[in-house]
C-alpha cells in the first residue's frame, strides 16, 4: 500500500503510518495524561460552581454493536450549561437499575453519605418537580394551579418531629425561596375561584374568601363585561308570602338590626356570589374554558373573565 504526495510521488504506506506495537505502547500513557488534565479542570471548576448535576447515560456503537454507559456531569457557567463526560465504560449486562448501579459504582460513591437525607431531599424536590411540569403547561391555562400549589409546598415544607436538624434548615431554606420568588396577586386567587374545583376556597377565612368576590366583582367591571341576554330580561318580583308568614329566629334578628330581606335579594341577583354557593358538576377531563361553557350558562360575565 503506497501514500501519494502529489509531485513528490508516492511512499510505502508503512514508513509514515506508525506500528501497532508503537501505538498500543503509549496509548496507557496518553489516556493517563488525559485524565490526570480532566481532573485538575474538573476539580478548579467545582470551586467555582454551587450546583452541579449528574447522569447515566446509554448510547451503543452502531459498527460493533457494542453498549456503553458514560457518566455525565452538567452545570452552569456565566448563564450556559456546560457539560462534561467523566468516564464511558463497556456496558454487556441487562439493563437494569441493579446492574447499572454496579458498572457505575454508584454504592461506592454513597459510602459515608447519609442515604436517608438523600431520599427525603429526593422525595422534597420531587413534589417541586411536578409543581414545575403541571404550572408550565402548554395547553392549559395553568394562573388557578398557582395559589393551590404554593399552599401545598409550603405545607409539604412544614416542619416535622421527625425531622433531623439538616431537613429542618433544608425545609427552612425551601419556604424562604417560596416566600421570596413567588408572588401572589389578586389575579391568582380570581382565577383559583373561578374554577369548580376550588371556588369554595375552603382553606381561606372568610375575611379572605370576601375579598377574593370583591376583587373579581372588580375584573368584571373593569373589564366591562356587558350582562348576557337572559340577566338583561326582567325576571317577575319573587312572592314573599312565605318569607313573612313563617317568623323565624333569624329574621326576627334582622328586623332587631333593621335588615330586611332586599338586601339577600340583592346579593342572590349577584353573579358572583351565586356562583360561590352553587353546587357544579363537571368532568376532570373537561378543559377550564370548557367547563364554563357547558356548566357556567348563568355565569356568563365570569366565563369571560376566566
Amino acid at each position: 500500500m503506497f501514500v501519494c504526495l502529489g509531485r513528490l510521488g508516492s511512499i510505502d504506506a508503512s514508513a509514515v503510518i506508525p506500528d501497532p506495537t508503537t501505538v498500543s505502547r503509549k496509548i496507557h500513557s496518553l489516556a493517563d495524561d488525559q485524565r490526570k488534565k480532566l481532573n485538575e479542570s474538573t476539580a478548579f471548576m467545582l470551586k467555582n460552581i454551587m450546583v452541579f448535576g449528574l447522569t447515566l447515560d446509554y448510547w451503543k456503537n452502531s459498527y460493533t454493536g457494542h453498549s456503553y454507559l458514560t457518566i455525565n456531569m452538567y452545570f452552569s457557567k456565566n448563564g450556559d450549561m456546560k457539560s462534561i463526560m467523566l468516564k464511558t465504560m463497556l456496558f454487556t449486562a441487562a439493563k437494569t437499575g441493579e446492574n447499572t448501579k454496579k458498572t457505575s459504582g454508584e454504592d461506592d460513591y454513597m459510602l459515608g453519605i447519609d442515604k436517608r437525607f438523600v431520599n427525603e431531599v429526593m422525595t422534597i424536590l420531587s413534589q417541586f418537580k411536578t409543581a414545575s411540569e403541571q404550572l408550565s403547561a402548554d395547553h392549559e391555562p395553568t394562573p388557578h394551579l398557582v395559589v393551590p400549589w404554593f399552599c401545598k409546598l409550603k405545607s409539604f415544607c412544614a416542619d416535622k418531629n421527625s425531622d433531623t436538624l439538616t431537613i429542618h434548615g433544608f425545609k427552612k431554606a425551601l419556604r424562604q425561596k417560596l416566600d421570596g420568588k413567588i408572588w401572589l396577586t389578586s389575579l391568582h386567587y380570581s382565577a383559583t375561584f373561578l374554577h369548580p374545583t376550588t371556588k369554595a376556597l375552603s382553606t381561606l377565612t372568610k375575611r379572605e374568601r370576601e375579598e377574593i368576590l370583591a376583587d373579581t366583582r372588580k375584573l368584571i367591571v373593569t373589564l366591562q363585561i356587558p350582562k348576557s341576554d337572559h340577566e338583561n330580561i326582567k325576571q317577575a318580583p319573587k312572592s314573599k308570602r312565605f318569607k313573612k308568614d313563617l317568623i323565624t329566629v333569624n329574621a326576627v334578628l334582622k328586623e332587631f338590626a333593621c335588615q330586611d330581606d332586599q338586601e339577600i335579594d340583592e346579593e342572590e341577583q349577584d353573579e358572583v356570589a351565586e356562583y360561590s354557593r352553587a353546587t357544579l358538576r363537571f368532568s376532570s377531563e373537561e378543559a377550564v374554558k370548557s367547563r364554563f361553557a357547558n356548566r357556567h350558562s348563568p355565569y356568563w360575565r365570569l366565563a369571560n373573565v376566566s
